[in-house]
């Protein structure tokens, strides 16, 4: 989701800036799609355009982007094509969610979740589940957020998508550690890194770290904050995140600060 993908609570935190100018990828994708929407009389082809398109236009104008996906929904109920309307309502789920309007978030995600699971969606139902228990999360409903995320990883693990099951021990960890429930906590973030590194996804065993830094500096660890912010931010080297890096550096010297404090 993009709720974001890979919505782990450290990246939660980095601030986004907005570029007055799509990159060059992004513009031929707009074009293409706005091509297919013109052209097409098919209303299913039309939908996914619209679905596709509006998800082009989320973090650049959202507004652009909700009224895309009210336009994707209208048109899939129309034509009835009930996967895409699902699709639509997790679109919308999205784009509300980063309205910050849980709300009417929660309630596309559960249109959607209902349409999935009468078509025995395992994929797109695991999916709403994650998504809505970052809902629930926000709302501090930290039981609410478990029970979902404990659904989608069920579905996930039966389905044997480690690379979601991995994000889904990181959620674990987001609550836990909001809980002050920091041996869990680890323990989750440790099973994220065992499974990303079994599959060798490198931005979520860089995600993983982070929360553990986060982690442990909040028990008052600052030796293991430090050493899992570096391998953080060596990961994050690697993978050329300009984005993620400037936070990180700043992370890791307040922790420096903080442990030289205590020997002064």
């Amino acid at each position: 989701m993009k709720i974001t993908f890979f919505i782990n609570y450290i990246f939660l935190l980095l601030f986004i800036l907005q570029c007055l100018i799509l990159p060059a990828q992004n513009q031929y994708s707009i074009d293409s799609l706005e091509n297919i929407i013109k052209s097409t009389h098919n209303d299913t082809t039309k939908t996914s355009a619209f679905i596709n398109l509006s998800y082009q236009y989320q973090d650049n104008n959202p507004g652009k982007a909700l009224e895309l996906g009210l336009q994707a929904l209208t048109i899939s109920i129309k034509a009835n094509y009930q996967q895409n309307i699902g699709k639509a309502h997790s679109n919308l789920g999205e784009l509300y969610f980063n309205k910050g309007d849980y709300g009417s978030s929660s309630n596309n995600f559960f249109q959607a979740l209902k349409i999935f699971e009468k078509l025995n969606d395992k994929v797109a139902i695991a999916d709403c589940y994650r998504n809505i228990g970052w809902i629930y999360f926000y709302q501090k409903n930290y039981t609410g957020a478990l029970n979902s995320w404990n659904n989608s990883f069920a579905l996930n693990q039966e389905m044997n998508r480690k690379k979601e099951m991995a994000q889904n021990y990181n959620d674990f960890g987001v609550v836990y550690r909001a809980e002050k429930k920091y041996n869990e906590a680890i323990m989750s973030y440790c099973n994220a890194l065992k499974t990303a590194e079994g599959i060798g996804n490198k931005k979520i065993i860089g995600a993983t770290y982070a929360n553990l830094s986060v982690t442990y500096d909040e028990m008052g660890k600052l030796s293991q904050a430090i050493e899992n912010s570096e391998k953080s931010i060596k990961i994050a080297e690697e993978n050329g995140d300009k984005r993620y890096l400037s936070t990180a550096y700043s992370d890791l010297g307040v922790y420096y600060a903080k442990d030289e404090k205590i020997y002064e």
